[in-house]
Order: C-alpha cells, then sequence, then structure tokens
C-alpha cells in the first residue's frame, strides 16, 4: 500500500475528528477507501460501538406495518440479501452488495429516512467474490422485533418461510419483486440460433411454493417442480421458460413499479422490447 503524503495524513485526521467515516473521507480526498480504513486503525483511536451509534439516525418503525409499495419491496430485498443478528443488547439489520450495487443501498438510505454511513471494502483474495462490496448495517431492536413478524428470522437460508399474506396487505407482488432482485435472475441466452429468457428464483420450499401459487393465482400456470443444484442444498430454484411466459411473470412484478434494481429492471424492459419487435414482424408476415 503506497504511503499518504502528510497533507492527505493530515485530512484524514481532521475531517475523521468531524466525525465523518471512511467511505466519505475517500471520496473527499479522491483515495480509495481501504487506504483510509487502513490509516485511521493503525493512527487513530477507534470510536466506540455506541459513539459511533449515536451519530446515526433512521425510521425504526418503517416495517410496524406493510401499508405500501416501497416497505413490501424492501421487506422482500432484505429477507433475500439481508440478514439481523442480536448479540446481547445488541440487535443489527445488515445488507451487503457488489458495489456496482452500491446506488439501491442509497435508495434504500432514502426509503428510511437514513444517515447511516454505506461502507465499501475491497476484495481480498479469500473472498467468495473478486469484486469490492458494499454494506450498510442499522441498528435497532424496534426493527428487529417488527422484521420477525414477518419470519425473518437469524440463519434463514435453509429455514425461510414467508410471511403471512395477510400481513402484506395487498402488496405481495411488490414483496416478491423485492425478493426477486435480491435472489432472483432473469436468465438471457443470445446466441445466433437462439434469444431467449427465463425466470429463477432460489430459496426454500415453503418460500417458493407461496410464490408458485401467487403466480399461478394471478397468471392461471405454475411450475411442476423446483431444480436442486447439489442434492445436499435444502434451497432449490423456481423455474420458467419462454420468452411470453417469462415476460408475463416480470409484467406481474415489475410493471408500474416505482421502486427495483436498475439494472434487473432494464433486463426486463430488454426482454418486453424483444418480444414487441417480434410481434411486430409477425402482424407484418
Amino acid at each position: 500500500m503506497s504511503k499518504l503524503s502528510k497533507e492527505v495524513q493530515n485530512k484524514i485526521v481532521d475531517l475523521y475528528n468531524k466525525k465523518h467515516g471512511s467511505p466519505y473521507i475517500a471520496k473527499e480526498l479522491g483515495i480509495s477507501t481501504g487506504k483510509v480504513s487502513y490509516f485511521i486503525k493503525k493512527n487513530l483511536t477507534p470510536r466506540s460501538h455506541r459513539e459511533a451509534n449515536s451519530r446515526y439516525s433512521f425510521n425504526e418503525n418503517f416495517f410496524e406495518s406493510i401499508d405500501t409499495e416501497e416497505k413490501a419491496y424492501w421487506l422482500g430485498f432484505l429477507i433475500a440479501d439481508g440478514y439481523i443478528t442480536k448479540r446481547e443488547n445488541s440487535y443489527k439489520i445488515g445488507v451487503a452488495l457488489s458495489s456496482c450495487d452500491i446506488g439501491h443501498l442509497e435508495k434504500l438510505n432514502k426509503s428510511l429516512n437514513s444517515n447511516y454511513p454505506i461502507r465499501t471494502y475491497e476484495a481480498t483474495k479469500n473472498s467468495y467474490s473478486n469484486n469490492n462490496y458494499s454494506r450498510l448495517i442499522y441498528s435497532s431492536k424496534i426493527m428487529f422485533d417488527n422484521l420477525l413478524k414477518y419470519n425473518f428470522v437469524e440463519h434463514k437460508t435453509n429455514i425461510l418461510n414467508p410471511p403471512d399474506v395477510n400481513l402484506l396487505n395487498g402488496f405481495t407482488s411488490d414483496f416478491i419483486r423485492g425478493y426477486f432482485d435480491g435472489n432472483g435472475s432473469i436468465a438471457h441466452t443470445n446466441t445466433e440460433l437462439n434469444n431467449s429468457y427465463a425466470f429463477k428464483l432460489v430459496s426454500t420450499k415453503n418460500f417458493l411454493d407461496f410464490v408458485n401459487n401467487y403466480i399461478k393465482e394471478k397468471l392461471g400456470f405454475s411450475a411442476n417442480k423446483y431444480y436442486k443444484r447439489k442434492d445436499y442444498q435444502e434451497v432449490m430454484s423456481l423455474e420458467f421458460g419462454g420468452n411470453l411466459k417469462t415476460q408475463k411473470i416480470l409484467d406481474l412484478l415489475y410493471k408500474n413499479a416505482t421502486i427495483y434494481l436498475d439494472r434487473k429492471y432494464q433486463r426486463y424492459l430488454d426482454l418486453c422490447n424483444l418480444n414487441n419487435s417480434r410481434a411486430l414482424e409477425k402482424s407484418k408476415a
């Protein structure tokens, strides 16, 4: 790691003493967050947990009831990609994404009226991915307890159950869209002979049953089976192929939506444009 100039070091100390975090300081000085964090760790007194969190606030009651598209969406997204932890009197709600999706964490902060910092970390040699990642962690017993009402539990990967649909108050599509943006994919195969899209969603059988039944209720079709990538895993995949069928499902989730993961929404629009162009060509034939 290259040595920081004395001028940069002094600026880091000044900004840190003004209660700014590493991402903010790095952006202000045009250097990496890792360099700032390393300098602070080696040269400055770390802030206590209480001191660090006392400066931040957000709407802790956001998930008290699900009565808007926004709340339903973020509930689904956090259940898919987030986590909750309880350690003695510490209650945490966190989510980490590839840094290419940091804008989505900024959307989350805006929805929650939050000034909690989004911290970015450089990938290490032992990382699961080679991509840098960004993380947002809230501290709140109120939000922790509210999330439990919707079956958002610790270590949820292999035991996840869907929330009571009555608690979603008619915002089921928005909830599923949030979960899909976190744990789903719009697979795209584009070759000389084939330009096709497919819907895929990974979760537990109970959660996939919830989504599959909703699709059947709204669209009149459903998947007959789920797919396991590995026999010993509890999680499995709900899949639908065919461009028209895939668009029908995505229309159910994304049409008229105001909040979504931008890159996934763009792929949905690409599918819509492909289907529209093929329909136009067919009508001219």
